[in-house]
């Protein structure tokens, strides 16, 4: 069941003791009280509420300058002030469009119940409004790492869960996992999510620098630092191993006792930070700290079943950006896709896929169209590895080279000779020897005009 986070701003504990003996029994209520209006500005910023009751007679914090920090408050609580019984209706606050019931004091048991009744039916259906559009908002963001595998199943929900926490998060993988990515679902599902997102990729950056980024601006430095920045919302470390000793203690500072405005902190590292810990290049305090948020991304290979959802994404991505729509993976292309190590994990698999739209000739991307290490199948540079003369593999070598790279220019240029030499830097001149020599006519890829065939152009 969903539990309520209510907040009670007043001095009177007898307005205490009636609101918690009208809730009492219903096990959605978990009220928090506070007296003066330097306690409620800090329960303010430590947590949100789904319902904020104000006490505005005279005897608790003014309501108008309470208003006016719950008026930025993302997602909007539900509010409900207390008055004096003859001045309900007199002298509305212009923040006053927050308010969504006003109660007199004292009031009668039945009418005090109904409105907390009403205020928690609201606060329920706003929690369930804000879960559909989080689970709609899962669903575009994720479709962007998209998989159906157990692994990607966990971590979504692992990501999710973090998400809606408050503290810093670590998030660990190889080069090309997404972690950038992932850094920016976890915003866009917080709390946060209204604010901005900065990203400061740490190796680019020299520790005094980076120092300097990480501290809110100074009295004569005009220009904001990336801290000033993320006020409010989200600052991505990206790639923190090998920052300096100096770096990682104002770190822990910013995580322990940084000051009210700190935005929410997420870190990456494609290494393994417990070993830097071992030999001192790693403060173990902060590591321990930073370790309690971890989301770890694993490598692409050792989840080959998420290949064809994500290559069928990433191809829809990159036809639409490059302008060449109605593209397709041939099915022998996709079974290699799901063979291959993929090293570089998604940014590898997403250069591949453009490198197949670029170069293929017609609308299904084959195994010919793309550059991919390893086994391959049977093939013209095959052939020169069941050469028992050197001279001869060397030849069958150079023949398969040249049938495939000039055969590709010919499909950039559509059989014209000229383009494609000057796409490779030869003469033109140079370049029919060298298709002389390896038997590769251009009539195959140009035009059907009914002259193909021949070397002029």
């Amino acid at each position: 069941m969903t539990s309520i986070t209510i907040l009670i701003i007043s001095r009177d504990p007898e307005i205490h003791a009636t609101l918690q003996e009208a809730m009492d029994g219903n096990p959605i209520c978990s009220p928090d009280v506070t007296t003066g209006s330097k306690a409620a500005r800090e329960c303010l910023l430590a947590q949100g509420y789904d319902l904020i009751i104000i006490d505005d007679r005279n005897t608790g914090p003014p309501s108008g300058d309470i208003l006016q920090e719950i008026a930025a408050l993302r997602p909007a609580p539900t509010v409900i002030l207390i008055r004096p019984e003859a001045s309900v209706l007199q002298g509305l606050l212009p923040n006053e469009p927050l308010i969504h019931e006003i109660i007199g004091w004292p009031p009668s048991p039945a009418s005090l119940q109904s409105c907390l009744r009403r205020a928690l039916e609201r606060c329920l259906l706003i929690s369930e409004k804000n879960k559909l559009e989080q689970h709609c908002r899962c669903h575009t963001i994720f479709s962007n790492i998209a998989g159906h595998s157990t692994s990607m199943k966990e971590l979504m929900d692992t990501l999710t869960s973090l998400a809606e926490g408050k503290g810093s998060i670590l998030i660990t993988g190889e080069s090309g996992t997404g972690k950038e990515l992932a850094a920016r679902a976890l915003h866009s599902l917080s709390e946060r999510s209204a604010g901005p997102f900065r990203r400061l990729h740490c190796p680019s950056m020299s520790e005094d620098s980076l120092l300097e980024d990480l501290c809110p601006s100074s009295a004569t430095k005009k220009t904001e630092t990336s801290f000033e920045k993320a006020k409010g919302g989200t600052l991505f470390l990206d790639e923190i191993a090998n920052i300096g000793p100096a770096v990682q203690e104002h770190l822990e500072y910013l995580m322990t006792a940084g000051p009210p405005d700190t935005p929410r902190i997420l870190m990456s590292t494609n290494q393994d930070l417990s070993s830097k810990t071992e030999t001192k290049l790693f403060r173990s305090s902060l590591y321990e700290k930073i370790r309690a948020g971890h989301l770890h991304l694993p490598p692409l290979r050792k989840r080959p079943e998420d290949i064809p959802p994500l290559a069928h994404y990433l191809l829809e991505k990159q036809c639409h950006k490059l302008k060449k729509p109605g593209k397709s993976i041939a099915p022998e292309l996709m079974k290699r896709l799901m063979a291959h190590p993929w090293e570089g994990n998604i940014r590898e698999l997403e250069n591949t896929i453009i490198h197949g739209i670029l170069f293929s000739s017609t609308q299904k991307i084959g195994t010919e169209d793309v550059q991919l290490s390893g086994p391959r199948p049977v093939g013209p540079c095959s052939a020169a590895l069941h050469q028992a003369n050197y001279k001869d593999a060397k030849e069958e070598a150079l023949k398969g080279f040249n049938q495939i790279y000039i055969g590709r220019l010919l499909k950039r240029s559509k059989g014209n000779i000229s383009l494609a030499a000057r796409a490779c830097g030869l003469e033109r001149q140079a370049l029919q020897q060298i298709m002389k020599r390896y038997d590769i006519s251009p009539g195959p890829y140009r035009p059907r005009t009914g002259c193909e065939g021949g070397y002029p152009d």
